[in-house]
């Protein structure tokens, strides 16, 4: 990105402020022009965490409120749980 002039790239969050790489202010919902930050992240998933489904099929993506960052997503990990009776048949 840094050599082509004008250019626009995406990383996630962590990975520019460890590395230090600047980036801009995006307008999200409310109209405002917010910076990517922590709490601007956290408060992006603090509008869905009150509405998420049990299914947990939620984007948080454009997510109204002050001060939400709007380009916010989760990173998911399932797990499988390995109940006592599987654990016995093997």
């Amino acid at each position: 990105m840094q050599q082509t002039p004008g250019s626009i790239g995406y990383v996630e969050l962590i990975y520019a402020l460890q590395n230090r790489i600047s980036y801009g202010s995006v307008q999200n919902a409310a109209g405002e022009f917010v910076r990517a930050d922590v709490p601007s992240v956290t408060a992006a998933a603090a509008a869905a965490a009150g509405a998420m489904p049990k299914d947990f099929r939620v984007s948080i993506t454009n997510a109204p409120g002050a001060g939400v960052y709007p380009i916010s997503s989760f990173t998911w990990l399932l797990l499988y749980e390995i109940r006592r009776t599987e654990r016995r048949r093997r």
